[in-house]
């Protein structure tokens, strides 16, 4: 998911669940970029990155296994983001992909329409 902050943030985060105790969420952060935007009048500086959640139990040294398994970790975050995205995300997901596909087929189309024309010569 998309998230904004004025500050550069760390590429994770250790914090407790206040509803599940003895359980700590663990925020990942990718991609981090500075944006500037104009609200009201006024110039907001900041940076946007990409990020992600995974809840875990609390347990020593958590934080030095995700330091040294942040490749491991935000790919299962962001499969964990996708599976439990909303019914609409992934039909809208879906949807783009159907159209990148009609549109190769459409190419190859092409391409076998020319072949055909040109008796298989070159494209």
């Amino acid at each position: 998911m998309k998230a904004r902050s004025t500050d550069l943030l760390p590429s994770y985060v250790l914090e407790p669940c206040p509803k599940r105790p003895g359980y700590t969420t663990i925020r990942l952060r990718e991609n981090a970029k500075p944006y500037t935007e104009t609200r009201d009048g006024q110039t907001i500086n900041g940076y946007e990155y990409d990020e992600y959640c995974l809840i875990a139990e609390d347990r020593a040294g958590l934080g030095d296994e995700v330091e040294s398994n942040f490749a491991a970790y935000i790919a299962h975050a962001k499969a964990q983001e996708e599976q439990d995205a909303p019914p609409d995300a992934k039909i809208a997901k879906m949807r783009g992909e159907t159209q990148d596909l009609e549109a190769y087929l459409l190419n190859v189309d092409y391409k076998l329409a020319l072949i055909e024309i040109t008796g298989g010569g070159e494209i």
